[in-house]
């Protein structure tokens, strides 16, 4: 299990091992991937509005929280970035431009402000949770009309039953279809997004395989939705 501890040694070395200029293995696909996702998103729901507040569940050095601000910045009046990890948040406020309006805060349960928030994001975090806590935790945080951005890593999943490198807490993991039951006791699903169709050998050749994984992520989205090392959910408040 990935704990606190592991978190603050990683904060320095964070961003440049998962989002480099120049993407060369599986790893800096996934996450670039997962934070073109977030961004359209986002994109897709502040037109015509302004004044918006989001928090990040989980905001590591805070490369999503940047990457919003400099995108949408003059549609949000608040953006706050919340983690487990204190030199995270050390690493993100150092990481922030000059006059940003982003503020980063060491998670406490005082941190979820009910019905405070336009938008939460949480991604790469609440299969390292209680997963139903975590929900109830947003649910508080979230303004009746507000939007929640999560991604969920499934069992069944290429890369979770047979990757070299696994991760510990994924043996814990539950199938997709097991985390929408709990999902839909408190949210609305508005749209789903599988990415990161794992195969192996293929980022041995980076060249070819930043043209072929697009294409398997393309190819397997309808089909094979479960393979894919995650998901990740637009929801709205259950009504």
């Amino acid at each position: 299990m990935k704990d606190t501890n592991y978190y603050n040694v990683e904060s320095s070395i964070y961003s440049s091992k998962r989002y480099p200029e120049r993407t060369t293995d599986y790893l800096h696909y996934f996450f670039k991937k997962r934070l073109s996702i977030v961004l359209a998103f986002v994109k897709k729901n502040v037109t015509d509005k302004n004044g918006l507040k989001l928090l990040e569940i989980g905001c590591a050095d805070g490369v999503i929280t940047k990457r919003i601000e400099e995108k949408f910045g003059d549609k949000f009046s608040e953006i706050q970035g919340i983690d487990l990890s204190p030199q995270m948040i050390e690493t993100a406020e150092k990481n922030k431009t000059l006059n940003s309006k982003i503020k980063y805060l060491v998670r406490t349960e005082s941190n979820a402000i009910e019905n405070s928030f336009d938008f939460i994001v949480e991604v790469g975090v609440i299969n390292f949770t209680d997963f139903l806590a975590e929900l109830q935790f947003v649910q508080k945080s979230l303004q009746r009309e507000g939007l929640y951005i999560l991604s969920i890593a499934g069992r069944d999943a290429l890369v979770v039953r047979f990757g070299r490198n696994k991760v510990e807490a994924y043996k814990n993991l539950l199938n997709y279809s097991d985390y929408e039951k709990k999902i839909v006791e408190y949210f609305d699903i508005i749209e789903v997004i599988p990415y990161g169709f794992w195969l192996p050998g293929l980022w041995k050749l980076p060249a070819l395989a930043r043209m072929m994984q697009p294409v398997l992520d393309f190819i397997f989205t309808i089909s094979l939705p479960n393979l894919f090392h995650e998901k990740i959910y637009l929801l709205k408040l259950k009504k």
